[in-house]
């Protein structure tokens, strides 16, 4: 029971579900943004998650510029409400993608 898939259960929206005996289980939606952080570093900046509802989980990713980039780079959750994902970051201007549940 506590394999877990995903599985489109309705058309256009993934979501995680488990699986057990009596079938699937709806647990919640998610989705996946990216975004810049701002360009001064330790500045919250707001990107909308675009959910119908008020996710308890982001994990955000760095994405870096390039593949010689030896600085260590970090994007920090402050926060999440029923529209946005707040963030910010240790250096100007880091890319990242968050998956939000």
């Amino acid at each position: 029971m506590s394999t877990k898939t995903l599985k489109v259960v309705t058309p256009g929206v993934p979501a995680i579900v488990k699986e057990s005996s009596l079938g699937h289980t709806v647990l919640d939606s998610f989705t996946l943004i990216s975004g810049v952080a701002s360009a001064t570093p330790g500045t919250r900046t707001s990107h909308a998650h675009g959910l119908a509802y008020t996710p308890t989980v982001a994990i955000i990713i760095p994405v870096a510029a390039d593949d010689n980039n030896d600085n260590a780079k970090v994007v920090s959750l402050v926060s999440i409400d029923a529209t946005n994902v707040v963030v910010k970051s240790s250096t100007a201007s880091i890319a990242f993608k968050a998956l939000v549940i």
